[in-house]
């Protein structure tokens, strides 16, 4: 004769979102609100979900998405305590304040002619970017606002390279004193060619400071326009 064992529920069924007067048995999981619960007690339901609460255990705790729960310092999840502080940064260290600003992008909108053998400044009368006006347009001149560490890059293109015995030189001065040479080509080979030279470089510098660039070649060239520009901006 056979015997019939009713075992009730063997796993969670989901019930979808909580509704009042409704019959719930043990393991019906519901929603509410954001967060998701297992019924712990059979029972059917009241008005309201908080009337019921103590039949019910959290399964997770949603969370908005909303800046709000970041900002204030309170990110609901199940997995972390009730409360998580956010992180603000104000206690990292070796961190600038002003890392990544008190940037600039100068360049040129006409070519610039240059004498030979000797250094001379690149002329940078405009600027795309100039953050707190740091960069000085009528002396070409980016004057250091805080102490730091700074990154630099800077580009030229010469007109008329042609022959291989054509030396340029592109480096930057701090105060009017000039920093070793940092590049070199020779160009042309036999044809007329425009080259473009770059130098990039990290320098710590002082509030006051000024840094330019500087442009040497072995025979009359000019800079034009097309590769022609000077950029940096705050590390640390």
């Amino acid at each position: 004769m056979a015997t019939t064992v009713d075992l009730g529920k063997v796993r969670p069924v989901w019930k979808g979102t909580w509704s009042g007067s409704t019959a719930y048995e043990v393991h019906d999981m519901v929603k509410s609100g954001l967060d998701s619960y297992i019924c712990t007690t059979g029972h059917t339901s009241s008005g309201t979900f908080s009337n019921d609460s103590a039949n019910w255990d959290t399964l997770a705790t949603g969370f908005s998405g909303d800046a709000s729960d970041i900002t204030s310092g309170t990110i609901p999840d199940a997995r972390f305590p009730s409360t998580l502080p956010a992180i603000s940064g104000a206690n990292l260290t070796n961190i600038a304040a002003n890392g990544g600003t008190e940037g600039f992008y100068a360049y040129r909108n006409s070519d610039q002619s240059m004498t030979n053998n000797t250094w001379q400044l690149i002329g940078w009368p405009l600027t795309k970017i100039n953050l707190n006006s740091n960069f000085d347009t009528n002396n070409s001149r980016f004057v250091v606002p805080s102490t730091g560490t700074y990154f630099f890059s800077a580009s030229i293109g010469v007109n008329g390279m042609n022959s291989s015995s054509d030396t340029c030189y592109l480096r930057p001065a701090v105060n009017g004193v000039d920093i070793n040479d940092v590049y070199a080509r020779q160009g042309g080979y036999g044809g007329t060619e425009n080259q473009q030279y770059m130098w990039q470089g990290v320098l710590s510098l002082t509030q006051g400071d000024y840094v330019t660039m500087l442009y040497h070649n072995n025979v009359v060239r000019s800079i034009n326009t097309a590769s022609t520009w000077f950029t940096g901006f705050r590390l640390t």
